[in-house]
């Protein structure tokens, strides 16, 4: 055939003795590139960068682009007359391609041509989306940012689409990353599409510059990946306290930043496959204002979406809110197949009939349609008489696509069926190696045999190549359509099936070694499938840890559940199986998931009652931990429950534990008692002896608390920097932040208000890094608080106001809406607005009728001093003596020296307003007293304020 094959420069096309060959913008560049350099070695970097010049693509597309190149010239690469591949290397064109001239462009003719179409003719029907896909690319490149999502089920060319639009971009200075969500069968691996394209960014020509700008803004995600990465974080402290919103905050910088360098199209195919994580990243992608020369495109199925809510949720408001584009892909209409058919089958068979029947059989499913011509094609060059009848045309489309596939199935060889067998087996790419290692055979061998099925085109195309970590490396394959993959699995038997999987497990964990947990969540589905669950349970517990670290806390209580359905279905160890029912609960009361959290943790204590009372224990305080924000009366019923169990059960020092958290949730609920001082300190003794930093984090900050409620600042200022010490060595930012959040309590009521508002400054920085919202919350509220006594009434007002409308919106009423009421009323107060005061006042008064125990007792001191302060001012004096007095009791139960002291000024002003001076002058020598013992700032500043109060006739 090649004497026949003319190159057409005019036309970008071929011309033959079977017709015109229309060449992809791509693939014709390739070919004049290695036309022009006659029997020369052209490099792959070369042609990558002649080709696709300031473009970052992978070797794979440049395979691709080479093989529709092959098939257009029917060129065999095992055989080649026209480009012969030089190993790992690159390519070198050696035969002769005549250029045609211009008179035989015009003369040439069409005759019958076999079934060997040009990529464009796939793309039948699909100029409108083809637009699409441009105009909205045209729109990211001046900064408009773009998120497409091309919906079409399985077979319906979204993957053709996309990847025929991508050879027809301009060559341009820009980036195109092309990744893959994955059916991993549940076990998902957090930001998995996106870790993926980083590791391609960072494999790329743009290296230094990805990994500059990762450094400098997203050096958390720096952590994410391999570990060959991670020393890149300049300071280690730097990620230090970082959450779920930072990591999403961090990587939308990240690309916003590199966009101002080279305009990035970020390609997601599959996205109904997305783990929970990744979706929530395209959210925050799709919904920042910042403008950026970046586009993301999704292809997804729509039938998928049934079990993807929060994918349907965020699509239906992207699209209504007009924050991102949906691109439907039809089935091909009657002119559209007409068009397709065309270009693909014999003359003979070209007629009305022909037509019909494709459409009755296929309904225009591109997939469908392709398959059943490459069918048609088969038949049609082994059979002699070259029968176009109606009915022999009609058995070949009849039957469905499983049917052609059977059909298909039963042309290959034992060896072609063991090496497609072999590749699918792997989630997504299937690499020599893996295979090699499946079948048990020598990997050059396999690669060459490999390459003549690749030739044939019927089932596999190449992905590229790979190297892992212990230097091996090839080249990777993978099926032309998921469909196909999954037929060819479903041929498997099960044993055969079972040893695959085995042979690929352990043949990665030997690649990968100490990074296996990079791979966890892989190793665990084929130890599962290759039936060595204590492997696959090891991995899932590798994969829930990974997550976690991530926040990606759905992926990790994936991974747990399988874990629990391993084990319920082998009958394993008991107490493994509580250890995980345990984590879980943890992990969905840390995620907040309280709907889920309550009663996972009944169930631990259901499971472990007659088995492990020191699980039971542990659940019956995870239960009240969680009750302690939507029912403390039920809170308190469950640590009880806890505290009478720990006191029949031989352990000390979990009996310590117990009696410390109850002390302090009775303390908090109830209102604190002499009692509770030795369980409190018995608790801190436990946690400095302790090696487990949570314990020693969680009941040092009860510690603290219990410390400032009984006056003793300076001491509380001690175990907070000491606190901070080692929460930071445990990598524990909640805790680290709570000890500061005390300590700036203990310089309050210290008076060293300076120093109190640039720790506050500090670690709001830090917990707005973090996005850790529970912590701007309260740190905030501090903040306001703070500056309400400094005077700073309207920077105060500022910092409280969105706090109180978001808490009082919220279902359950924390001690954050509580607090913002009650600085409300000091505020407001000061600044003489009662109305404003009596108003919150109501609200107040009103939720407590219902739930008295809502409130923190804490918080009741400064309520009821706000509310002395109030009658005072409208003149009420008897309503803000028995403020007064209720705000004593409530400050000696804890012998709490600050408030009482308050509440005696507060008395004292109460009497003088009724005219009571000599019970008035009575009441200010207890201050005077106290304050000769200790140095009670903030009675003494509130002295200062009234002008050192003396009572006078």
């Amino acid at each position: 055939m090649s004497d026949l094959v003319r190159f057409d420069a005019a036309n970008q096309s071929l011309h033959t003795s079977q017709g015109t060959i229309q060449l992809p913008p791509k693939a014709f560049g390739i070919l004049v590139y290695l036309r022009e350099r006659p029997q020369q070695l052209v490099t792959k970097e070369e042609l990558l960068k002649a080709i696709w010049p300031g473009l970052y693509v992978t070797d794979a597309v440049l395979k691709v682009t080479i093989g529709e190149l092959r098939k257009a010239l029917d060129d065999d690469a095992k055989a080649p007359r026209y480009i012969e591949t030089v190993h790992r290397r690159g390519y070198r064109f050696i035969g002769l391609l005549p250029a045609i001239e211009e008179s035989q462009t015009k003369a040439s003719t069409l005759v019958e041509q076999p079934i060997r179409a040009p990529l464009f003719t796939l793309l039948a029907g699909r100029a409108f989306a083809l637009e699409q896909l441009t105009s909205a690319w045209q729109n990211s490149l001046v900064g408009q940012k773009q998120i497409i999502f091309v919906q079409a089920e399985a077979g319906f060319g979204k993957t053709t689409l996309i990847n025929y639009w991508l050879t027809t971009l301009p060559s341009a200075p820009q980036l195109i990353i092309k990744t893959q969500c994955l059916d991993q069968y549940g076990q998902s691996e957090a930001y998995q599409p996106f870790l993926d394209g980083l590791l391609e960014l960072l494999n790329s020509p743009q290296q230094e510059l990805v990994l500059s700008l990762l450094k400098q803004h997203a050096p958390v995600w720096l952590l994410q990946l391999p570990s060959r990465y991670r020393s890149e974080v300049a300071n280690q402290q730097e990620p230090f306290g970082a959450t779920a919103g930072r990591l999403l905050r961090e990587f939308a910088e990240f690309i916003e930043q590199l966009s101002k360098h080279l305009p990035l199209l970020w390609v997601i195919e599959d996205l109904h496959w997305s783990d929970a994580a990744s979706i929530e990243l395209v959210a925050t992608l799709a919904y920042r204002q910042h403008s950026a020369r970046f586009s993301l495109l999704s292809s997804l199925r729509p039938s998928h979406l049934a079990s993807q809510l929060r994918l349907k949720a965020l699509l239906g408001d992207l699209v209504v809110g007009q924050r991102a584009h949906t691109i439907l892909l039809n089935a091909l209409s009657a002119s559209d197949l007409a068009l397709y058919l065309q270009h693909n089958l014999p003359a003979s068979l070209l007629n009305t009939a022909t037509l019909e029947l494709f459409q009755h059989y296929t309904e225009g499913q591109p997939l469908f349609v392709f398959t059943v011509l490459e069918h048609i094609k088969k038949r049609w060059e082994n059979t002699t008489s070259q029968d176009s009848s109606i009915h022999w045309l009609e058995q070949c489309i009849s039957g469905g696509l499983k049917t052609l596939l059977e059909a298909k199935f039963a042309s290959l060889t034992l060896h072609e069926i063991n090496l497609l067998q072999a590749a699918s087996i792997t989630i997504s790419r299937s690499t020599s190696e893996g295979c090699a290692a499946i079948l048990e055979q020598d990997i050059l061998t396999l690669e060459d045999q490999y390459q003549q099925l690749l030739d044939k085109e019927l089932w596999l195309i190449t992905a590229g190549e790979y190297t892992w970590p212990d230097g091996s490396m090839g080249e990777c394959y993978r099926f032309r359509h998921k469909l196909y993959q999954d037929f060819i699995y479903s041929t498997l038997s099960a044993a055969r099936r079972r040893h695959y999987h085995l042979r690929l497990a352990k043949r990665l964990q030997l690649a990968y070694q100490t990074r296996s947990p990079e791979i966890a969540a892989k190793l665990a589905y084929h130890f599962e499938q290759g039936g060595d669950l204590i492997q696959a349970i090891h991995f899932l517990h590798q994969a829930s840890q990974i997550a976690s670290q991530r926040f990606a806390y759905v992926e990790a209580i994936q991974s747990l559940d399988r874990i629990l359905a391993l084990q319920e279905a082998q009958q394993l160890d008991r107490l493994s199986q509580l250890a995980t029912l345990e984590q879980r609960c943890n992990l969905l009361l840390a995620s907040g998931n309280l709907a889920q959290a309550i009663p996972a943790y009944q169930q631990l204590i259901t499971n472990s009652e007659k088995l492990s009372p020191k699980h039971t224990i542990r659940g019956l305080l995870g239960l009240a931990g969680a009750l302690f924000w939507i029912d403390r009366q039920q809170c308190l019923v469950a640590g009880q429950q806890a505290l009478e169990l720990s006191q029949q059960f031989n352990d000390i020092e979990l009996n310590i534990h117990v009696r410390g958290k109850m002390a302090h949730w009775c303390s908090i609920i109830q209102g604190y008692q002499v009692e509770y001082g030795q369980d409190y300190q018995q608790a801190m003794q436990l946690a400095r002896q302790t090696n487990d930093p949570l314990l020693k984090c969680t009941h040092s900050l009860l510690y603290i608390y219990y410390l400032i409620i009984s006056s003793n600042y300076s001491e509380a200022l001690d175990i907070a920097l000491e606190t901070q010490d080692f929460a930071k060595t445990a990598g524990d930012a909640n805790s680290y932040l709570g000890s500061i959040f005390f300590q700036a309590w203990a310089y309050f009521y210290q008076g060293q208000w300076l120093e109190m508002l640039e720790l506050i400054n500090s670690a709001l920085a830090l917990a707005e890094k973090n996005a850790q919202a529970h912590w701007i919350v309260h740190l905030s509220l501090q903040k306001s608080w703070l500056l309400t006594h400094q005077g700073e009434y309207l920077e105060a007002a500022t910092l409280l106001e969105p706090v109180y409308q978001q808490t009082k919106l919220a279902p359950y009423k924390t001690s954050a809406y509580f607090f913002s009421l009650i600085i409300y009323i000091h505020l407001k107060t000061k600044q003489r607005d009662l109305t404003a005061v009596q108003a919150y006042l109501i609200e107040i008064q009103q939720y407590l009728r219902t739930n008295t125990t809502a409130i923190d007792w804490v918080l009741k001191l400064p309520l009821y001093q706000g509310m002395a302060e109030f009658y005072l001012k409208i003149y009420q004096p008897e309503q803000a003596y028995r403020a007064a007095q209720t705000l004593e009791q409530l400050a000696q139960q804890s012998a709490e020296r600050t408030y009482t002291q308050l509440a005696q000024l507060l008395k004292a002003r109460s009497l003088q307003a009724q005219g009571k001076l000599g019970e008035a002058q009575l009441a200010l020598n207890p201050i005077r007293h106290a304050l000769t013992q200790a140095p009670l700032a903030l009675v003494q500043k509130s002295l200062e304020n009234l002008g050192n109060l003396s009572i006078k006739e």
